[in-house]
């Protein structure tokens, strides 16, 4: 993952019910630290404790919901490509990782991944949002999840890892032990490891 980011901007997307400002642990990252911008829009759904990107109440997802998600993706993905960038890196963690995957495999994404970083993801169903894999991260895609995760557990985390490897894409799991559904932790129990 070593400089993933370095002269190239970086979109992030927060997880459920979270600040754009709780990212700060994967911003500091050294693979993600060299961006020439950062920029962390915030979720279109407006949730009892915070922002998020579409409810999730168990009730089963809305597909305008995800649509309008994936449109705050790709409208921010554009801004930065006006500023001049031919590609990015897209990260994100939880529910944001779900959306920063169907944002840069949607059949209409508007500007090139060069590498996805995605903390504790999972696969929005097919039947929600429309996936295409004719254009693979040249950068590969990087999950980080922990083996402790009753949020998201692990096996999901690994399924869209295994789909995408099947599609051709260089997936790295690094799979962080003891650490549950934790942004902070996995990025700190990264960073101790040195996990390139």
């Amino acid at each position: 993952m070593r400089g993933l980011a370095t002269a190239r901007p970086l979109v992030v997307l927060h997880g459920y019910e979270d600040e754009p400002s709780t990212l700060t642990p994967l911003l500091q990252l050294p693979a993600l630290a060299g961006a020439t911008t950062t920029t962390c829009p915030q979720g279109p759904a407006v949730m009892p404790h915070g922002p998020a990107w579409f409810a999730d109440d168990g009730a089963g997802l809305d597909p305008e919901q995800v649509a309008e998600a994936v449109a705050v993706a790709h409208k921010t993905m554009l801004e930065v490509a006006h500023a001049g960038a031919p590609s990015l890196v897209m990260a994100g963690f939880s529910q944001g990782a779900a959306v920063a995957l169907a944002a840069t495999f949607h059949p209409e994404v508007p500007v090139p991944v060069h590498a996805l970083v995605l903390f504790a993801p999972f696969l929005l169903p097919p039947d929600v949002t429309p996936y295409e894999f004719a254009s693979l991260p040249p950068g590969g895609v990087h999950i980080v999840h922990g083996d402790d995760d009753e949020v998201v557990p692990l096996p999901l985390g690994r399924a869209a890892g295994k789909l995408l490897e099947r599609q051709g894409a260089d997936v790295n799991v690094h799979t962080i032990a003891g650490v549950g559904h934790d942004l902070r932790a996995l990025c700190s129990e990264m960073a101790a490891s040195n996990i390139p």
